[in-house]
């Protein structure tokens, strides 16, 4: 039976890595990734986005002031260590942006409830100035995107090929114990096209770090772009086009 794989990380794991001897082909989201599978065998096809992350017709996150904004988000479990930092620097971020907050839905440690708390304590100068979520929802997705001048968040293979695809300047903190290190490789290819700052993990345990490190971005804001023709090399826009053609290729 013939078959095809997709890799959809910059370093490649130990199933796609075993399976590639027997595949007729592998797609590759990432070029970085081609080193690691045959020459002869490797077909780059980027990454299927998600179409709503294009999608700016949401009202959601408005405001009504010209501070810029900054969405800091984990995924849809959220990360407690980052909301933990997040709580001890709150009312410092809110003097000078607006924050839009993805914290997940931890039963654990009640996230949602303390930062709720703390916003109260801190909402008679900063009214209007922080979106507070457990879940960014499907529609609202783009529009959280477009609003950010800035984005703190994880760095998963979709979150960064994201990133990417929008050109959000971001601060990436990629989970530290994931296997081969898989998150901080993505980071490093937003890092190396100049689109992102990589915070480690273990910075978290000063909160004030985290805030220095938004502070210095956002002062440098125009050094975090990538140029027209970086864009067009790096993210396919026809991935589910060009995946569905190779699985027809190789039925004929």
């Amino acid at each position: 039976i013939p078959s095809l794989t997709h890799e959809q990380t910059v370093i490649a794991g130990y199933s796609n890595k075993f399976i590639s001897r027997f595949t007729k082909k592998i797609m590759i989201s990432w070029k970085e990734s081609e080193r690691y599978f045959p020459k002869d065998k490797v077909v780059y096809t980027g990454l299927p986005l998600r179409k709503e992350v294009f999608d700016i017709s949401s009202n959601s996150f408005e405001s009504s002031n010209n501070l810029p904004t900054i969405y800091i988000t984990a995924g849809k479990t959220g990360s407690h260590i980052i909301n933990e930092a997040v709580k001890e620097i709150l009312s410092e971020l809110l003097a000078f942006c607006n924050v839009t907050h993805q914290c997940g839905d931890n039963t654990v440690y009640n996230d949602f409830d303390e930062l709720s708390s703390i916003y109260s304590g801190i909402e008679s100068f900063s009214e209007g100035k922080y979106y507070l979520r457990k879940f960014v929802l499907k529609d609202e997705i783009g529009k959280a995107f477009s609003k950010a001048s800035l984005v703190v968040s994880r760095s998963g293979a979709h979150t960064v090929a994201e990133l990417l695809a929008l050109e959000k300047p971001c601060i990436l903190i990629p989970i530290s114990w994931v296997s081969h290190n898989e998150q901080y490789k993505n980071a490093r290819v937003l890092e190396k096209y100049g689109l992102a700052k990589i915070f480690d993990e273990e910075g978290l345990s000063s909160s004030q770090a985290l805030l220095l490190e938004i502070r210095d971005v956002f002062q440098n804001i125009e050094k975090y772009k990538l140029s027209g023709v970086e864009k067009n090399t790096l993210v396919s826009k026809n991935s589910e086009k060009l995946i569905v053609d190779e699985i027809f290729k190789i039925t004929k």
